[in-house]
C-alpha cells in the first residue's frame, strides 16, 4: 500500500512538472520548482525520468541571473499527438497538432455527410491509420477530440450498437471511445467559438443564452458560468417550439435539415424573433438570462437580430455571433492535451 502511494505521487507530481514544460515551453528547472512549488530535488527526478523516455529535451540555455547558464526544457513536440476531428455537413477533416499545440497535418477524411456507423467506421480509420504511422511519423495519441457543426441532428451523431443478445443506440463519443481506446471529448463548433470569444474578450456573463439557426434550432444555457445539460446534452432543440404553427401535412412532425429550411422560409425575421422570444420567455422560468448571442446559417440572421432587440423581454441583450472559420480549433487541441497529459507518461513508470 505504502509502495503504491509513493508510486502515485511520484506520477501526480511528474505530470505537474510535465503540465508546466508544456505551458511554458523553454522553462529551467529552478523555475518549474518555483512554480510548481516543488523542491528542486523532485523537479530533478521528475525531468530526469521524462528525458530518459525523450518525453522533453535540453534545448538551449536560458539567461542567467549571475550565475552559469540555465539549461532550458522543453516538450518533444512529436512524441505523441492530439487528434481534432471537424465533422461538419459538408463532410470531415482531421486536424493533428503535435504537443507543442501546433499544426503537424491535415487530413481530408471524408468530402461527403456521414452519419452514424460509417461516421465512427471513418473516424477509427483516421485513428489507426495514425497510430500505424501513415502521416509521416509514427505516434500515439493521448485525445480525440470531437468538433461538431451545431446544427447536426443528434441522430446523425449517434450510432447503432449491438451484440447476440440486444441492441442500443450509443453517442458518437462513446463509441469513438470505445473502438479506439482513447479519451473522446465532444464540443460544438459555434457554441465552443463563442465560448473562445467570451474568455478573449474578457466579458463578464454568468448568465446567458447561445441560440443557433441551421438545420435544427437549438438553444444552449449558461448558468453561473456552466453549461447546462440534460440527459448528457448540452443543447436543446427548439424547432418544434418554433416551426410548428407553420406545419402542414406534407412536413413530418420530425423535421429533417431541408424541410426546416422551408418551414423557416414561411416566417418573416418579425415572426420567428416572436417564436424565439416566446421560448426565451419559457425558459426564463428555469434560467436567468441576462444576454442572448444568436449565429448559425440562417440568412436573414441581421433581421432576426434586430427584430429581437426592439423588444422589451431581451430590449438591448441581444448579439449576434459571426464566426469565420475555425479560430477555437487550435484552443480545443490545447485543452485535449492538457487534460490527457497523463497519457503521455503510460509507459513511463
Amino acid at each position: 500500500m505504502a509502495k503504491n502511494k509513493i508510486r502515485e505521487l511520484k506520477v501526480k507530481n511528474t505530470k505537474k512538472v510535465l503540465d508546466t514544460i508544456i505551458k511554458y515551453k523553454g522553462i529551467s528547472r529552478t523555475e518549474i520548482a518555483s512554480i510548481c512549488d516543488l523542491a528542486p530535488s523532485t523537479v530533478g527526478q521528475a525531468t530526469s525520468i521524462l528525458l530518459e523516455n525523450s518525453i522533453i529535451e535540453e534545448t538551449r540555455e536560458g539567461e542567467s541571473s549571475g550565475g552559469r547558464k540555465p539549461i532550458l526544457l522543453s516538450i518533444r513536440s512529436k512524441y505523441a499527438c492530439v487528434l481534432v476531428m471537424e465533422i461538419k455537413r459538408s463532410g470531415i477533416e482531421a486536424i493533428i497538432y503535435d504537443l507543442k499545440g501546433n499544426v503537424f497535418d491535415t487530413i481530408a477524411v471524408s468530402a461527403t455527410r456521414l452519419k452514424g456507423t460509417e461516421l465512427l467506421e471513418a473516424i477509427a480509420s483516421c485513428v489507426e491509420g495514425i497510430k500505424n504511422g501513415e502521416v509521416g511519423f509514427t505516434s500515439h495519441i493521448i485525445g480525440v477530440g470531437l468538433l461538431c457543426q451545431d446544427d447536426i441532428p443528434d441522430y446523425d451523431l449517434n450510432v447503432e450498437f449491438s451484440t447476440s443478445v440486444s441492441s442500443d443506440i450509443i453517442r458518437l463519443e462513446t463509441a469513438v471511445a470505445a473502438r479506439c481506446g482513447l479519451p473522446v471529448k465532444k464540443e460544438l463548433i459555434n457554441r465552443y467559438n463563442l465560448d473562445y470569444y467570451l474568455k478573449k474578450s474578457k466579458v463578464t456573463l454568468a448568465n446567458y443564452a447561445y441560440i443557433n439557426v441551421g438545420e435544427r434550432i437549438t438553444a444552449s444555457f449558461i448558468q453561473e458560468n456552466t453549461l447546462i445539460k440534460k440527459n448528457g446534452e448540452a443543447e436543446f432543440d427548439i424547432s418544434d417550439s418554433i416551426l410548428k404553427p407553420w406545419r402542414d401535412d406534407s412536413i413530418p412532425e420530425k423535421s429533417t435539415g431541408k424541410e426546416v429550411a422551408v418551414l423557416l422560409k414561411r416566417l418573416s425575421p418579425e415572426e420567428f424573433s416572436s417564436k424565439i422570444k416566446r421560448v426565451i420567455r419559457s425558459a426564463m422560468v428555469f434560467f436567468t438570462v441576462d444576454h442572448v448571442y444568436i449565429g448559425g446559417e440562417y440568412e436573414h440572421l441581421d433581421e432576426l437580430v434586430k427584430a429581437l432587440e426592439n423588444t422589451t423581454l431581451l430590449n438591448n441583450r441581444v448579439q449576434k455571433m459571426e464566426f469565420k472559420g475555425s479560430s477555437a480549433d487550435k484552443i480545443f487541441a490545447r485543452s485535449l492535451l492538457m487534460e490527457n497529459s497523463r497519457n503521455i507518461l503510460q509507459d513511463s513508470f
